[in-house]
Protein backbone atom coordinates (compact mmCIF):
# COMPACT_ATOMS: atom_id res chain seq x y z
CA UNK A 1 0.00 0.00 0.00
CA UNK A 2 1.21 3.49 -0.82
CA UNK A 3 1.83 5.76 2.17
CA UNK A 4 -1.16 8.08 2.64
CA UNK A 5 -3.55 5.85 0.69
CA UNK A 6 -5.33 4.49 3.78
CA UNK A 7 -7.58 7.55 4.12
CA UNK A 8 -9.63 6.48 1.11
CA UNK A 9 -9.00 2.73 0.88
CA UNK A 10 -9.27 1.70 4.54
CA UNK A 11 -11.77 2.33 7.28
CA UNK A 12 -11.07 6.06 7.05
CA UNK A 13 -13.08 6.29 3.84
CA UNK A 14 -16.35 5.24 5.46
CA UNK A 15 -15.59 6.05 9.08
CA UNK A 16 -15.98 2.42 10.11
CA UNK A 17 -17.45 -0.86 8.95
CA UNK A 18 -20.42 -0.28 6.67
CA UNK A 19 -22.90 -1.81 9.15
CA UNK A 20 -22.10 0.92 11.67
CA UNK A 21 -22.77 3.68 9.16
CA UNK A 22 -26.31 2.81 8.06
CA UNK A 23 -28.95 5.32 9.10
CA UNK A 24 -32.48 6.42 8.31
CA UNK A 25 -32.53 8.65 5.24
CA UNK A 26 -36.17 9.75 5.60
CA UNK A 27 -36.62 13.42 4.73
CA UNK A 28 -39.05 16.14 3.70
CA UNK A 29 -37.87 18.73 1.20
CA UNK A 30 -39.40 21.96 -0.07
CA UNK A 31 -38.25 21.22 -3.61
CA UNK A 32 -39.83 24.08 -5.55
CA UNK A 33 -42.21 26.95 -5.01
CA UNK A 34 -43.38 29.65 -7.43
CA UNK A 35 -45.47 32.76 -6.95
CA UNK A 36 -46.66 34.91 -9.85
CA UNK A 37 -48.82 37.96 -10.29
CA UNK A 38 -50.08 39.93 -13.31
CA UNK A 39 -50.28 43.72 -13.10
CA UNK A 40 -52.88 45.41 -15.33
CA UNK A 41 -54.50 48.79 -15.28
CA UNK A 42 -53.97 52.47 -15.85
CA UNK A 43 -50.57 52.80 -14.16
CA UNK A 44 -49.17 49.95 -16.31
CA UNK A 45 -50.33 51.61 -19.55
CA UNK A 46 -48.56 54.82 -18.48
CA UNK A 47 -45.24 52.96 -18.80
CA UNK A 48 -45.19 53.42 -22.57
CA UNK A 49 -47.77 51.25 -24.27
CA UNK A 50 -47.42 48.24 -21.99
CA UNK A 51 -50.73 46.44 -21.37
CA UNK A 52 -49.66 43.94 -18.73
CA UNK A 53 -46.64 43.00 -16.58
CA UNK A 54 -46.28 39.44 -15.33
CA UNK A 55 -43.88 38.93 -12.40
CA UNK A 56 -42.80 35.50 -11.16
CA UNK A 57 -40.48 34.45 -8.32
CA UNK A 58 -39.40 30.81 -8.03
CA UNK A 59 -37.16 29.03 -5.56
CA UNK A 60 -35.68 25.51 -5.60
CA UNK A 61 -34.42 23.41 -2.67
CA UNK A 62 -35.44 25.98 -0.06
CA UNK A 63 -35.82 23.64 2.89
CA UNK A 64 -34.73 20.19 4.08
CA UNK A 65 -36.02 18.51 7.24
CA UNK A 66 -34.28 15.27 8.22
CA UNK A 67 -32.47 13.48 11.01
CA UNK A 68 -29.85 12.32 8.52
CA UNK A 69 -26.39 13.27 9.78
CA UNK A 70 -24.89 14.00 6.34
CA UNK A 71 -25.42 16.99 4.10
CA UNK A 72 -28.24 15.58 1.97
CA UNK A 73 -30.03 12.20 2.07
CA UNK A 74 -30.44 12.29 -1.73
CA UNK A 75 -26.66 12.23 -2.19
CA UNK A 76 -25.44 9.84 -4.88
CA UNK A 77 -21.68 9.61 -5.43
CA UNK A 78 -22.00 7.63 -8.66
CA UNK A 79 -24.42 9.91 -10.50
CA UNK A 80 -26.80 7.98 -12.73
CA UNK A 81 -25.28 4.57 -12.02
CA UNK A 82 -26.72 2.58 -9.13
CA UNK A 83 -23.43 1.12 -7.88
CA UNK A 84 -22.63 3.97 -5.47
CA UNK A 85 -26.11 4.97 -4.32
CA UNK A 86 -26.12 6.13 -0.72
CA UNK A 87 -22.36 6.65 -0.51
CA UNK A 88 -21.92 10.01 1.14
CA UNK A 89 -18.41 11.43 0.96
CA UNK A 90 -16.75 13.91 -1.43
CA UNK A 91 -20.26 15.07 -2.40
CA UNK A 92 -22.03 18.41 -2.41
CA UNK A 93 -25.70 18.87 -1.46
CA UNK A 94 -28.26 20.11 -3.97
CA UNK A 95 -27.92 23.84 -4.50
CA UNK A 96 -30.51 26.41 -3.48
CA UNK A 97 -31.56 28.77 -6.27
CA UNK A 98 -33.88 31.71 -6.93
CA UNK A 99 -35.29 32.96 -10.23
CA UNK A 100 -37.05 36.29 -10.75
CA UNK A 101 -38.83 36.80 -14.07
CA UNK A 102 -40.70 39.77 -15.49
CA UNK A 103 -42.62 39.68 -18.77
CA UNK A 104 -43.90 42.83 -20.47
CA UNK A 105 -46.91 42.56 -22.80
CA UNK A 106 -47.41 45.27 -25.43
Amino acid sequence: MVIGEAWYSGLGATGGPITTRLEDGTFTRLREISVSYSFRGGWVRKLGGIEQIDVKVSGRNLGLWTRYSGLDPEINLGGAQNANRGIDWFNAPLSRSWVVQATLHH
